[in-house]
């Protein structure tokens, strides 16, 4: 069973889109590379994961450190979601008959209402998990820096 960065499985990404292995494979997971994705942005949020994972994980975890691999946890399961579901769309079986029977699957959705709804709930995971690590919305970093020379080429000062 493959896991993103320790934390959530292709398993638990393919729950929560209501999809199996036999509908999105593994070896299409992983050329999503997905794992680098959810790095990146965990580092716009300054989170230590690996920290966060050991201390979640540990024997004798407390309530704070509970609670801080859990939003983790749900918010890397519904990250990893959100990119399955935009470019796979077109992978998941709706239909399947073998000519006398017929079942259909997402019937009362379409899949751009799964999007919708996984989308919704990753925003949900994103706020939650704003709140647990007390991150403000600009808690990001910084791609600009102001930079102030010691020496003036002009004055040789």
């Amino acid at each position: 069973m493959t896991a993103i960065l320790d934390i959530v499985t292709f398993d638990n990404i393919r729950a929560v889109m209501g999809v199996n292995a036999k509908d999105i494979r593994d070896t299409h997971m992983a050329d999503m590379d997905m794992e680098l994705s959810l790095q990146v942005k965990l580092a716009e949020f300054e989170i230590d994961y690996e920290t966060v994972v050991s201390e979640g994980t540990s024997n004798s975890p407390t309530s704070e450190q509970l609670n801080k691999y859990a939003a983790l946890k749900t918010y890397s399961k519904y990250f990893c979601a959100n990119q399955m579901v935009g470019t796979t769309g077109v992978l998941l079986l709706q239909q399947l008959s073998d000519g006398n029977v017929s079942a259909r699957r997402f019937s009362g959705n379409t899949i751009e209402e799964l999007k919708d709804e996984i989308n919704k709930k990753f925003h949900e995971a994103e706020n939650s998990l704003r709140d647990v690590f007390s991150l403000s919305a600009s808690s990001r970093l910084s791609m600009v820096a102001k930079a102030t020379p010691t020496y003036d080429p002009v004055t040789g000062a």
